[in-house]
């Protein structure tokens, strides 16, 4: 028996590391937590020495335990019974106890199961249950931390679709609450506030911390793979620069989508500061004293991220401005990094400025893809010009988040634009008079 384990592990471990890779890089494009758990089956039952899997799911509220799913379809009634000897037996505690793995069988059948805890975030998801003829205690401890490090990401992105989902239901009831609560705002004025505040705080606190916390496992969990790609000497060579490819697009898309919910923090921040009278008043009382030594420094660093400083060229004048030099600094990152993206390397973007009446005249000019006619009257958040055509990333929030910082500061903003040719940017930002510095 344990000769033909090997045999089998020798055959499928390397095949087994590829389907993960390729689970994981495109577990994002799974509708929601029960497809990703149907689709990892798929991944665990290639396995020859499996015989069926099942997911089972813990009740937050009551703390009951029951069959999720479970592959073939038909083995749910079997794992029914399974679980309650589970129950009966006490494994599902000694299972959470391990903190890895359990092995157990059932005398009767001769049935071995592995089972695998789901936990993330401190809390309980639930239980992956992997059944075999074979031993698992004859399985190579490689093969047995594979299958736990691939169930631990699982269980991140298990998480990550539902809190996704808990967000999306957050954002239609904020709708709806705000569409609600408008009417009523002269009369239940206070009672608003207070709802307000409640989710402010949430948005500031709760929800990035419970949607960074998967995302960064993610990108640590990639971390380990591409570690242990370079550290296996089982992958034929001519398939090495695939894998390494996938592995790094994993990198390239969760580093992205860290980006892009940061900056949906930061929209919805602007958003809910602009409900606020006092809130706008304490922003607007804040200054930069020399704005072109931040501009200047903001440009310098987004285009050495492009690698393309020799493209940047600058031409301030100095003044005090009435905005705060963090909502200065993330303006010209998204107004250079809009620039900088959608321009061709080796063409120049100009940054230059001048002082007209009341306002500090800033503009950014590039020579890249434009924004289409027919679109102009339509910037917003949220909003693509030619996807398809100019295949860009994100949700469109870096516009919006400039309209945002530059209306919340009483000032205006213009775009040229022709397709194909350019782009130019100008932002009008009140001066700040009579300062003391």
């Amino acid at each position: 028996m344990n000769k033909d384990i090997n045999n089998i592990e020798n055959n499928e471990l390397y095949n087994l590391i590829n389907s993960i890779i390729s689970f994981t890089n495109s577990y994002i494009n799974f509708d929601n937590s029960t497809i990703l758990i149907e689709e990892s089956f798929q991944v665990i039952i290639n396995l020859k020495i499996v015989n069926s899997c099942a997911f089972i799911k813990m009740d937050k509220e009551t703390f009951d335990f029951s069959i999720h799913s479970s592959y073939p379809k038909n083995t749910f009634e079997y794992f029914e019974s399974v679980l309650q000897n589970l129950s009966d037996s006490g494994e599902i505690g000694i299972t959470f106890k391990s903190g890895n793995f359990y092995i157990t069988n059932d005398k009767e059948s001769n049935e071995y199961f592995l089972l695998i805890p789901m936990v993330c975030s401190g809390h309980i998801i639930g239980i992956y249950i992997i059944e075999s003829e074979y031993n698992f205690e004859d399985i190579s401890i490689q093969l047995l931390n594979i299958l736990v490090l691939f169930v631990n990401s699982l269980s991140l992105a298990f998480e990550n679709k539902e809190l996704h989902s808990e967000i999306v239901n957050s954002s239609n009831l904020l709708d709806q609450l705000i569409a609600s609560k408008t009417i009523e705002l002269v009369e239940n004025n206070q009672q608003l506030s207070e709802k307000i505040e409640v989710l402010k705080t949430n948005l500031s606190m709760s929800i990035p911390h419970e949607v960074r916390t998967p995302i960064n496992e993610i990108i640590g969990m990639n971390s380990y793979l591409k570690s242990f790609f370079n550290n296996y000497n089982g992958i034929p060579e001519e398939d090495k620069n695939d894998i390494l490819e996938i592995i790094n697009d994993i990198s390239t898309s969760s580093n992205r989508l860290k980006s892009l919910f940061e900056n949906f923090i930061y929209h919805t921040r602007l958003s809910l500061i602009s409900t606020s009278i006092t809130e706008i008043e304490q922003l607007q009382n804040k200054y930069c004293p020399y704005c072109d030594s931040v501009i200047y420094e903001q440009a310098i660093l987004k285009a050495q991220n492009y690698n393309r400083k020799a493209d940047i060229k600058i031409n301030l004048v100095s003044a005090s401005v009435k905005m705060g030099e963090e909502y200065l600094a993330k303006l010209i990152d998204e107004l250079v990094d809009n620039a900088l993206k959608y321009s061709p390397k080796g063409k120049e973007v100009y940054i230059y400025s001048s002082i007209q009446q009341d306002y500090y005249f800033l503009t950014i000019h590039d020579q890249g893809l434009g924004i289409p006619q027919k679109y102009m009257n339509h910037i917003d958040s949220y909003i693509q010009f030619d996807r398809q055509s100019n295949e860009q990333q994100g949700l469109g929030l870096g516009l919006g988040i400039i309209f945002k910082i530059v209306d919340l500061h009483n000032g205006y903003i213009e775009i040229e634009s022709e397709q194909n040719k350019f782009t130019k940017i100008m932002i009008k930002i009140p001066i700040a008079k009579n300062l003391v510095l």
